[in-house]
Order: C-alpha cells, then structure tokens, then sequence
C-alpha cells in the first residue's frame, strides 16, 4: 500500500479498494497531481475524473464540498477555468464555498428548468421609464398599423426567424414588453381623452337642441 504525504500526515490512498499511481500529492505546491485518468468507484470513461456511486439510501452526497471558515463567501469552492495566451488563469465557472455560482461563459440547458426567482442585470440596456418622460415620441395609432402591416410584429420586436436561428434573448425581450405596456397605457389615456371630449361635444349638442 503506498502512501502520499498530505501536509505533515502521511495517508495511504485507497481508490476502488486499491492504491492509485495515477494520483500524487505536490508537497512544495501543495497539492494533488493527476497523472492519468482517475476512477472512484469504477473504471473511467474518456475523462480526467469519474466518481461512480450506488445510492444504499433515499438521498446522499456522491461528492461532496465543505468550506469553513471566515473566508466561506470569497472562497473558490469549485472553479472552471482556462488559460489564456499570458498563461494567466481564467475563470470560467465557479461555485464559492457559500453556495453562490457565477458563470463566465454561456450555458445551454437541453431541458426544461425550475427557478424560484431570476434577477437580471444589464447595464446596456436602459429600463424604459423614458416612455412615461416628458418629450417621448408616441408613434400614432396610424404609424403603428402600418408598421405592423409591413412587419408583422410590434416595433423593437425580433422577427420569428430570427428568434428561431438565434434565440430570444430573455432581458430584452422583458425591456421591450415593459416599453409596449407603458406605450399602451399611453394611447388608453389618450383615446379616454378624446372619449371625454366626445362626450363634452354630444352633451352640448343635445342641450343646445333644446
């Protein structure tokens, strides 16, 4: 059985029920290095690490990451990570040890996914408060058919084709939903206007009918 020094303590290494020569600690960098591939549990795939676990209970850990300390929140618990063409280290993906991830790179979902709550932050896009401003160009109702005529789709809207090729780009699209219900409450203030005048017009037709 071999053992591999780790800090002051020196422990054998027991993968699978056996000793790994693929795995060695680093004492002047401290830490493990990985020589080939590395199963627990099982054989491995084409990968660099393989944990394989068979559940003898309702739920468990198949691993499992603990940080403690007064560094819980800045602590890298698990990172992804690249280097770039200074041979600096890049994050791409990384857990920190309160439990919060942050992704550097896109992430693609192939299924359905269930989220309490999404919070979105964009500082190139400008929340449309400036519909309701002073000075905001309405188009008229007028405009807006004939727009709608020659597009097929409400002004700032992408296409169907395009969302089909590229996707919908959630934030947007909510910005540009959020600027057509602001636009809407404004043309619904002005047709009650011209409802009321309407209204002023037939009742003095009336009384002077009389």
């Amino acid at each position: 059985m071999k053992g591999y020094r780790l800090g002051l303590l020196a422990v054998p290494l027991l993968i699978g029920g056996c000793c790994s020569d693929s795995l060695a600690y680093d004492s002047e960098a401290k830490r493990f290095d990985l020589s080939a591939p590395l199963a627990i549990g099982g054989n491995t795939l084409n990968g660099g690490l393989w944990i394989r676990q068979v559940p003898s209970a309702e739920w468990g850990y198949s691993a499992q990451i603990q940080v403690e300390g007064p560094y819980v929140s800045t602590t890298k618990a698990l990172g992804i990570v690249t280097i770039n063409d200074k041979g600096e280290y890049e994050d791409r993906f990384v857990i920190w040890g309160d439990g919060k991830g942050v992704a550097f790179a896109p992430f693609e979902f192939r299924a359905p996914i269930t989220v309490k709550e999404i919070l979105a932050k964009d500082s190139e896009h400008r929340w449309p408060d400036y519909v309701l401003a002073p000075g905001y160009r309405l188009r008229s109702l007028y405009e807006l058919e004939a727009y709608i005529r020659q597009h097929s789709r409400l002004p700032g809207l992408i296409s169907a084709e395009e969302a089909a090729q590229k996707g919908v780009p959630m934030l947007e699209i909510q910005r540009i939903l959020v600027e057509k219900v602001e636009e809407l409450t404004l043309y619904t203030i002005a047709l009650q206007r011209q409802i009321d005048s309407l209204k002023q017009v037939v009742l003095a037709t009336r009384q002077s009918c009389k």
